[in-house]
């Protein structure tokens, strides 16, 4: 090759990257990819659900259950976008700060130290992959709210605005930690954040409700710095009382005086209400005076709130009443502290809950560590003055030194003991379908397929307790709807599918959803089912697991 040839094609080398470059995000969060998480970025692979054991969970009769998940919690999300896509109202979490603490973050087999020179970047490859899904799990008025220090804030604040779009952003709150940090010697740090998001423009937050003390007027006149007339002209119009009989008109009337929205100094400010506003809430207006020393009288216009009345307010965005942790109430239900665990407030977790507008709301905590989220709700369901009344959540969170199993798991178990919570929880763990030439050589994939699925499809369909009909159905004891499950079909002969439609003409409920336990041919199994005159809904399966069981069908032939 030429000299004049190699410089042609390194020309359409740098053209080229100057065209990738071009496509790339111009503003925003960047950060340089690093090693692959193993056993999550090879997608060789597809996590699924069995039970931790007998001795694990308890129960209180319910079919709907709290669930806790024992595993990675990016396999378990990926779970949960089959089970829970779009139904969780509130996710809440507490991630690693990243502040290079020693065993405080982990990016796949390796802890990340202060040392490292792309622990940021590792930290956003991680927290990323776990947004996103977080995302597509959120309803449509659903709020994720995150806590974290000024480490990732930044960054955080700009991936979540990249994630969920800035114009989804509810808020950032300031919440005050007790003791604080001396790592400056110019300034103590004692206070963390909480940032707010929302899932669409349908999402709102629970407002602060407050009762009056006692009567109050306050004045109609908008107070602030930068609030003047000339901000808003058309908060500006005359509004008329009488001075003798206190009567107040926006219109003209013999004998009254005129009022504008005039400060005490002479500065012309602005009515809050808009004038027609004012038109309907005319009998909440009062007229007020205030006496000079000098003997100069001047009136205004007040709004007048009666005692006992319902205020819905915003919130402070400081947040100060939660500065204590939550290391004393772990070790109250305990026995024991825990070495290294820091959990936060039950207060506080029950606030964050609360902001939740549902009465019922599904709450997702994946980095659930201690479990404060877990007794938080059941504290919540006891609390009269909540309007929260039946919450149900998920915790996730890894088993490092036994954490899930002996104080996560142990401290939901024993508050429910102790304060009569009279609560439930199915405790699950994580599993890899990955295949092994030798796990997998004598596997009976169709066992397999049916034992596993069915894990799923209960957390799927909000329901653990399932109904043998005969050997090839199953029913969901739901109260509000038929769901079956159909197993075995590879072993079903005719009379079979003849007692299984029976079964289904009989359901005294005409609408019937019925998941099929095979890895293809689904066609043909519905056909066979859909001779039944109901509404029948066949639920998907989980199409990349049964990918995976195809792929080590074919390896093993």
């Amino acid at each position: 090759m030429s000299e004049i040839e190699k410089l042609k094609k390194e020309v359409e080398k740098l053209k080229k990257e100057n065209l990738d470059l071009k496509k790339k995000k111009k503003f925003g969060l960047v950060w340089e990819e690093r090693e692959k998480e193993k056993n999550i970025d090879d997608e060789e692979y597809y996590p699924y659900l069995v039970k931790k054991g007998n001795a694990f969970g308890f129960d209180n009769n319910e079919t709907n259950k709290n669930i806790l998940i024992e595993g990675d919690n990016y396999h378990a999300l990926e779970i949960l976008q089959y089970t829970h896509k779009e139904k969780i109202d509130v996710i809440y979490i507490d991630p690693p700060y990243n502040t290079g603490k020693k065993k405080e973050f982990k990016y796949g087999d390796s802890w990340i130290d202060k040392n490292s020179g792309y622990k940021h970047s590792y930290w956003l490859s991680f927290i990323n992959k776990r947004l996103e899904i977080a995302k597509n799990l959120l309803s449509k008025d659903g709020l994720i709210f995150i806590s974290i220090d000024e480490n990732e804030y930044a960054r955080l604040k700009l991936l979540c605005d990249d994630i969920f779009t800035s114009s989804n952003f509810i808020g950032s709150f300031v919440k005050k930690i007790s003791g604080g940090k001396n790592d400056s010697k110019t300034i103590k740090v004692n206070h963390e954040y909480l940032l707010c998001y929302k899932r669409t423009e349908k999402a709102t937050i629970h407002l602060n409700i407050e009762y009056t003390k006692k009567d109050e007027t306050r004045s109609l006149q908008k107070d602030g710095d930068n609030e003047e007339r000339f901000n808003r002209e058309n908060l500006w119009y005359p509004i008329y009382a009488n001075i003798k009989t206190k009567e107040i008109s926006l219109e003209f009337k013999k004998d009254m005086i005129e009022i504008f929205p005039i400060k005490n100094d002479g500065l012309e400010r602005y009515w809050r209400w808009e004038y027609d506003t004012a038109v309907k809430r005319i009998n909440e207006l009062r007229l007020t005076k205030t006496k000079f020393d000098d003997g100069k009288i001047k009136y205004d216009i007040g709004v007048f709130t009666p005692k006992g009345t319902k205020k819905e307010l915003p919130w402070n965005s400081f947040i100060s009443d939660f500065s204590a942790g939550g290391g004393t109430q772990l070790k109250e239900v305990l026995g024991k502290k825990i070495a290294g665990m820091y959990p936060k407030n039950l207060d506080y977790i029950k606030w964050i809950c609360n902001l939740s507008v549902k009465k019922n709301p599904i709450i997702l905590d994946f980095f659930a560590g201690s479990g404060t989220t877990g007794q938080a709700l059941e504290e919540l369901k006891k609390d009269i003055s909540s309007h929260i009344e039946n919450p149900k959540y998920i915790l996730i969170t890894n088993n490092e030194n036994n954490i899930c199993e002996d104080v996560c798991y142990q401290r939901i178990k024993k508050a429910n003991e102790k304060y009569n919570y009279n609560s439930n929880l199915e405790y699950l763990k994580t599993e890899l379908l990955k295949y092994d030439s030798q796990k997998h050589s004598d596997l009976d994939i169709k066992e397999f397929m049916v034992d596993k699925l069915i894990e799923i499809i209960k957390v799927r369909e909000a329901c653990f307790k399932l109904d043998e009909i005969n050997k090839f159905l199953l029913k969901f004891a739901h109260i509000n709807k038929s769901v079956y499950i159909l197993q075995d079909i590879y072993i079903m002969k005719k009379n079979d599918y003849e007692e299984v439609i029976s079964i289904l003409k009989d359901d005294e409920k005409d609408k019937i959803n019925i998941y099929i336990l095979s890895m293809s041919n689904h066609e043909h199994y519905i056909n066979k089912i859909s001779k039944v005159n109901k509404n029948i809904t066949f639920e998907p399966l989980p199409e990349s697991f049964l990918k995976m069981l195809r792929k080590i069908e074919r390896k093993r032939r």
